[in-house]
């Protein structure tokens, strides 16, 4: 099964290479570019674990990323996608931005290196309460957690809104045999995204004082957080320092004032650091449902001052598209890999292409393709 979506991942991937090849030669006549914004949050070194692959590309990865991108789009700064936006900047071919999400030290070791060598200036969209201490992200402590949790004391699990089926995924991934815990744990991390914050912090507060009592978070190994010279470095290389809230909270799932308290104390904090007035915001955890929700946060941000915004929302953005709903493409080697580990343009085109979020059906028709063909 894995070879088979190897298989038609490579041959989606030509295909979309090929019809970008072509629009991009009709583009230099029409001008009609598109934008392209890659969302990183981590870069790693070659060959370290992360537990949480699916926020991950390794510094091989991303350098040929790099590579790939200046030799075939017209790469933007951030202060050049309003620009583009309203079409006052018409490249001959399609563009693309950078951006790293949550504020992880290796966004300053591993990939502003690689940026600055190549003269490309990224957005960085940091999670204030993350640098500050104050706020772990979540879903490190829960990896984290469950890597090391003690069987014995997990029986009391708070119990969590039984139609996520939260608590009895939670019970049986400390019962797995170790090297399934962590694939497992990515499971859960999804499900709690649809639960309220409160309900999601009490089972993984469980999850860490059940390895080693109140003093779980000071002991558990987590990702570092930039510091905030770091922060203050990168704004002073030339890159843009955007808002990701206080706590990575879930706007949506908040009220009003309390998303209006988190997109303000980021910015506030931002903005104490680099002496300069934060205009990008990336919304955590995507979008907010229903579209009341997002007009009424958009309000705000366009309120604060916001120029723009980013969602999770896979996808290319058009000359006069909304910018407090702009669409972004993860990046992770978990699709952008092949086989064998290694980095593949094939799969690169195929991911920014869609594959990978367009579900079943383009599959089928692909795999009907490639029967037809041979």
């Amino acid at each position: 099964m894995k070879e088979s979506m190897n298989r038609l991942a490579t041959a989606y991937g030509k295909l979309f290479r090929t019809a970008l090849s072509a629009r991009q030669q009709v583009g230099k006549l029409n001008r009609h570019p598109r934008l392209l914004v890659l969302a990183f949050h981590r870069v790693v070194p070659d060959g370290e674990r992360t537990l949480r692959p699916s926020l991950a590309v390794s510094v091989s990865s991303f350098r040929q990323i790099v590579k790939l991108v200046r030799r075939h789009f017209f790469v933007l700064a951030p202060c050049e996608v309003a620009d583009f936006l309203r079409g006052d900047l018409r490249p001959d071919s399609d563009a693309v931005l950078f951006t790293f999400d949550d504020g992880y030290a290796d966004n300053w070791f591993n990939a502003a290196p690689i940026l600055n060598e190549a003269g490309i200036k990224a957005a960085f969209f940091v999670t204030t309460g993350f640098v500050a201490g104050t706020h772990p992200l979540w879903w490190d402590v829960l990896l984290a957690s469950v890597q090391q949790v003690a069987l014995e004391k997990v029986g009391d699990i708070p119990k969590i809104e039984e139609e996520t089926g939260v608590a009895s995924l939670a019970r049986e991934i400390v019962s797995l045999p170790e090297e399934r815990r962590l694939e497992e744990t990515n499971r859960l991390i999804s499900l709690l995204k649809n639960t309220n914050a409160a309900q999601r912090l009490a089972l993984v507060r469980r999850f860490a004082e059940a390895w080693n009592g109140e003093e779980a978070l000071k002991k558990l190994s987590l990702p570092k957080a930039l510091t905030w010279q770091q922060v203050q470095m990168l704004h002073r290389q030339g890159h843009e320092i955007g808002a990701h809230t206080v706590s990575h909270a879930d706007l949506g799932m908040l009220s009003l004032e309390h998303a209006r308290e988190e997109i303000v104390g980021s910015i506030l904090a931002l903005e104490k650091v680099t002496k300069s007035r934060v205009r990008m915001f990336a919304y955590p955890s995507g979008l907010p449902n229903p579209h009341a929700k997002r007009r009424e946060l958009s309000a705000i941000l366009n309120e604060l001052g916001i120029e723009l915004a980013f969602s999770t929302s896979e996808g290319w953005n058009a000359v006069g598209g909304d910018p407090l709903a702009l669409g972004r493409v993860n990046m992770t080697d978990t699709t952008l890999t092949d086989a064998h580990g290694r980095f593949s343009e094939d799969r690169f085109y195929a991911v920014v292409g869609g594959f990978f979020r367009r579900g079943g059906a383009l599959r089928r028709r692909l795999r009907n393709a490639l029967r037809s063909a041979a």
